[in-house]
């Protein structure tokens, strides 16, 4: 231990008294080491780190399919979510919910947070306890059951202080009173939606009948203790031979129109993410590796000018294996400096990251530099150091002194000393020369991407998003003279050329999928689905404003 922290000591004063190799030396590893740490840290908080549910590998998200109509996933109607409930042999919970949005009241004014429709099964299959009081009940989640809600600790304390007594008292929601019964803790949501208010589905069976094609809600499960989850898709595939032999000639699951599709809940909200950072992690090790190559191609050099020193430390006495302990405390020194430095970078990184790119990402609040992180940085900083550390350890043999000692100054280098510098320069040459198509092709394609033409003119179009609740507005006719009245207004600010209202924002769509009967064609077995994918109401003047051009026939009036 002594020596160790002798060959310590004496790396840390080379590096001082060579100040400008080391500041180049640090500020290259500082950025490959910063890129790896940053794009780590979102693997880690994405894709690695386990979703805050309690045994998360045990749930799984059940969806419905559609492949005939294109819909990979697409949600479960009420009667199929109690008949997966009964018939199941895997789950030991299956909850139900569909995301939407609410109005709150509050003493200042009203917010509008994103909002979950959830039974009471929701909560016991995600297995996370409130931080205030508890979940509502299955009682209260049956039709005519008492109006109550549970908000997120988030909305709890930016719209109501933090206050723990509000548990037990009523709040508006969407201009109706609902009895607070729970506070989630911090981080509770479902698909990374940033869920704030959870209010019950009431499901009635008594409308199942008419409702067996009404999709609305998507399903996530616990599996049993000890089922896999392959065991839990054979299970359901057999249960949809159950709905065609016990529900003939009604519309329920089959296997070749109406598929049931079991996913790890981790799967479902990572999505496609998972390979795209692969992909990136593994650049950001090539610019990593070019780092190495680089510094190491120093560290031979400077190895070249120390071939004296060298020569009489093995004369005095000093063993081959004491030489190359002090080459690799050197560089790994070096190296760890470079990781202080590199956990400088991915801090700024993460911080321009999070904020240029909300929402771009799922489970973005996971993405931190936490532990696993930090030894991650260190484990990367140590064998950095050792990998360019390796370079110019063929000058502290008892050959390499022997030639120094002859050579006077030191100065001159092997053939073999040139060849490995030439491979190092070459490696960084071909590694730069990948990342740069790689950036190239990614360039382009994004510009591509920017050229699409979205089919309306985006060039100084504002938008905002209003919710009119019933009890304000109880009919069409209320609403539209809301409307009418609100674009009237705006059209009457300088600046404005048009207004328009619509019921949803193209191409920012949830899917409708409705069957439609289409006025003078033939529905037919062999020909395509009458089923419309989305609907969108508009005003009158919805085509000027938006800048779309009619290739035939006349936009609406107010006529029609």
């Amino acid at each position: 231990m002594d020596t160790l922290l002798q060959d310590v000591a004496y790396a840390l004063r080379g590096l001082r008294k060579n100040l400008a190799f080391t500041l180049v030396a640090v500020l290259t590893l500082g950025l490959g080491i910063g890129a790896n740490t940053a794009i780590f840290s979102v693997v880690n908080g994405v894709v690695l780190k386990p979703l805050e549910y309690s045994e998360p590998s045990r749930l799984v998200m059940i969806t419905s399919q559609f492949p005939s109509l294109g819909f990979d996933k697409f949600w479960v109607s009420p009667p199929e979510y109690v008949e997966l409930q009964e018939w199941n042999r895997s789950f030991e919970v299956i909850g139900a919910y569909r995301l939407g949005n609410a109005s709150v009241g509050t003493e200042d004014a009203p917010l509008r947070v994103t909002s979950a429709i959830a039974t009471a099964e929701f909560f016991e299959a995600l297995g996370v306890p409130p931080l205030y009081g508890r979940t509502y009940t299955r009682e209260e989640d049956a039709p005519g059951g008492d109006p109550v809600v549970v908000l997120s600790r988030d909305l709890w304390e930016r719209a109501y202080g933090g206050d723990p007594a509000l548990v037990g008292t009523s709040i508006l929601v969407d201009g109706a009173s609902r009895t607070v019964v729970g506070i989630m803790p911090e981080g509770f949501d479902i698909e990374d939606a940033g869920v704030e208010l959870w209010t019950p589905v009431q499901l009635d069976p008594a409308t199942f009948p008419e409702r067996r094609g009404n999709h609305f809600l998507y399903l996530v499960g616990r599996l049993n203790p000890g089922v896999g989850l392959e065991q839990a898709r054979q299970d359901v595939d057999a249960m949809l031979v159950r709905w065609e032999e016990e529900l003939p000639d009604t519309h329920t699951p089959s296997p070749e129109f109406h598929r049931m599709v079991l996913t790890d809940l981790q799967e479902e909200v990572v999505g496609d993410v998972r390979p795209a950072l692969l992909i990136l992690l593994s650049a950001v090790g090539f610019v990593l590796l070019i780092a190495v190559a680089n510094v190491g191609n120093l560290l031979l050099a400077r190895a070249e000018s120390r071939q004296k020193e060298i020569a009489v430390r093995t004369a005095v006495g000093a063993g081959q294996a004491r030489l190359v302990r002090q080459f690799l405390t050197e560089s790994v020194a070096l190296g760890l400096v470079g990781g202080v430095v590199g956990l400088g970078v991915a801090a700024v990184g993460l911080r321009v990251l999070t904020a240029v790119g909300p929402g771009t990402l799922p489970r973005m609040a996971e993405i931190s530099l936490s532990g696993s992180v930090l030894a991650f940085t260190l484990g990367i900083s140590v064998l950095t150091g050792l990998l360019f550390g390796v370079a110019p350890l063929g000058h502290v043999g008892t050959q390499g002194a022997m030639r120094a000692l002859r050579e006077g100054s030191g100065r001159t280098s092997g053939k073999g000393r040139r060849r490995l510098r030439g491979t190092l320069v070459v490696a960084e040459v071909a590694l730069a020369v990948v990342l740069v198509i790689g950036s190239g092709l990614m360039i382009r394609s994004f510009g591509e991407l920017r050229g699409v033409d979205p089919g309306f003119d985006v060039e100084n179009a504002l938008t905002f998003q209003l919710f009119l609740p019933p009890q304000g507005y109880p009919t069409p006719m209320d609403q539209q003279r809301f409307l009418g009245d609100l674009q009237q207004s705006l059209q009457a600010l300088p600046g404005v050329v048009g207004t328009t209202a619509m019921s949803g924002l193209p191409p920012l769509r949830e899917v409708n999928a409705n069957d439609m009967k289409f006025e003078g064609l033939e529905r037919t077995a062999d020909g395509p689905a009458h089923n419309v994918d989305y609907w969108q109401f508009v005003s009158p003047d919805y085509f000027s404003t938006m800048g779309i051009e009619l290739v035939a026939g006349r936009a609406f009036g107010l006529q029609d």
